[in-house]
């Protein structure tokens, strides 16, 4: 049978086995689906025959988390024209968008497929095979071998798995398990791996230029390309700073800061000022504001350094709903004030620039429903200029 319905035009949503997830809609949910029971009269021969299915079922589930699964022990190279996807309430997780989908096709086509797919088959004489995990490398090979018609394309290798062997409990646990990455990735690991991505693509000379290498990597790791650059540029670090971030004795932005100067400049301010304050943030963005020639250069400049105190900071304060008023009211007129003597100082017609009090809406709304606090004051707190001031005197 073919699971993908879609392709006959008919927009139904196909599921196999239990619904381990919550149905329950409220009453007049305009989302609510349309059910429709059919009841199927049965014979007792068929009644036993859905018992003994449901008890050998649940035996096989029991025996599968007990034993355990010997997931690699029939391997074969299996026609990608026998198989098809696994049931919809299967398939747990988006399909690969456009970028992510041809990344995905090249590499196979480059280097091949390098951990096999996992199938489940009846074991009877049907030859269609339900794939578990791996359906994105199925449709990768499928358009290559289309567009090649070369038949190193059309055996997949895969582990096959007899569904009179596995339940369905222990199948959905696989499939969620090999494809949800919810064990983090190590940071320095991903530095590393990204890192020595980018060099293997760029020897690849595939890609006509970092950018082009980037956006591969972006889609590869699922990340923004803005996020890949700022990892891509701590490979302008000298070799002793970055066995330190690698350590992870330094922070990743300080790295990041340390990586604007050269590698000369990079060596002075750790010998000069010390490993143990390379993370005060605020300083090394100092330091790191140009190229330093001698190491008088450099010790002038700590001398500076050390003067120096954050530009800005974060306060968290917790209040009770009682206090709330009159504190906002002091954040008004604190607002006020600082517009008075600081507007001109720093040439900022944005009070944001020297004042923020940020807060949770959604509580605020409450407290402003209830009268806890009024309009005005938010207003005058959340002013940012003169001009705004007055729409809430």
């Amino acid at each position: 049978m073919n699971r993908d319905l879609s392709a006959w035009g008919i927009d139904i949503e196909d599921g196999e086995g239990e619904d381990l997830v919550p149905t329950a809609r409220i009453k007049g949910d305009p989302f609510t689906p349309k059910v429709e029971k059919i009841n199927i009269p049965h014979t007792p021969e068929e009644l036993e025959r859905f018992r003994k299915y449901e008890r050998d079922s649940i035996m096989k589930n029991i025996k599968n988390f007990t034993e355990g699964v010997d997931i690699f022990k029939n391997f074969q190279r299996v026609d990608i024209f026998k198989m098809m996807p696994c049931a919809g309430n299967w398939a747990y997780f988006n399909p690969p968008n456009d970028a992510q989908f041809v990344s995905l096709t090249n590499s196979i086509e480059q280097i091949g497929v390098i951990q096999p797919i996992i199938l489940l088959h009846n074991n009877d004489e049907d030859e269609t095979y339900e794939i578990l995990v791996g359906l994105s490398r199925w449709r990768a090979l499928k358009a290559l071998y289309t567009h090649s018609h070369d038949d190193k394309f059309r055996l997949i290798p895969a582990y096959i798995l007899s569904r009179q062997e596995v339940g369905e409990y222990f199948i959905r646990s696989m499939i969620l398990d090999s494809n949800f990455s919810y064990r983090t990735i190590d940071q320095t690991v991903l530095i590393k791996a990204l890192i020595e991505r980018f060099e293997l693509l760029k020897k690849s000379k595939i890609f006509r230029s970092d950018l082009n290498v980037a956006e591969a990597l972006s889609n590869e790791f699922l990340m923004s390309r803005s996020t890949v650059f700022n990892y891509l540029c701590l490979k302008k670090l000298c070799d002793e700073v970055m066995v330190l971030l690698l350590e992870k004795r330094i922070k990743l932005q300080s790295a990041r800061y340390l990586a604007r100067v050269n590698h000369q400049t990079q060596r002075m301010i750790l010998e000069k000022y010390g490993i143990e304050q390379i993370n005060i943030i605020h300083r090394v963005k100092f330091l790191t504001m140009g190229n330093c020639e001698t190491e008088e250069q450099m010790e002038k400049k700590i001398v500076i350094a050390n003067d120096l105190v954050p530009f800005t900071t974060n306060l968290t304060i917790t209040i009770n709903k009682d206090l709330l008023g009159d504190y906002m009211k002091l954040n008004a007129d604190f607002n006020v004030n600082a517009m008075i003597n600081f507007e001109s100082k720093f040439q900022r017609n944005n009070s944001d620039y020297y004042f923020k009090v940020r807060y949770n809406k959604d509580d605020m709304n409450c407290y402003l429903e209830k009268d806890y606090v009024d309009s005005k004051t938010i207003g005058r707190v959340k002013a940012k200029n003169f001009a705004e001031l007055k729409n809430y005197k």
